[in-house]
């Protein structure tokens, strides 16, 4: 006990007390450019998902786009772009479904589709 007492005494008395530091993840819309992996669904059908990848191909500054996989409802599409895009802006002007973004990181973005 006189020990953790004696520890006690010699810590520093902080003048300012503690504040917690808060992280922020943002997953705002930003520019893209290069090669993209973009995971999106649910979709109901392979129709719905061929009508998807038409739409995603016809967006200026898209230059290539195409499915890798479809599993379950989910679907994985590789992108290649142009330049700089604002994909998200761009799949949200182009899509007749709702979109949300779910994840975004360095060259990948997934994304949530609704009606």
């Amino acid at each position: 006990m006189r020990q953790a007492e004696r520890a006690l005494e010699r810590l520093e008395r902080v003048e300012k007390p503690f504040e917690p530091w808060r992280l922020q993840l943002s997953l705002t819309p930003r520019s893209r450019s290069g090669d993209v992996v973009v995971r999106a669904g649910p979709f109901r059908d392979i129709a719905s998902l061929g009508d998807f990848e038409r739409a995603v191909g016809g967006i200026a500054g898209v230059q290539e786009a195409y499915v890798r996989s479809f599993a379950g409802d989910r679907a994985l599409l590789e992108l290649r772009l142009a330049g700089e895009l604002d994909l998200v802006g761009e799949l949200r002007r182009a899509l007749a479904w709702e979109l949300r973004v779910v994840d975004s990181g360095p060259g990948e973005l997934e994304i949530g589709l609704g009606s």
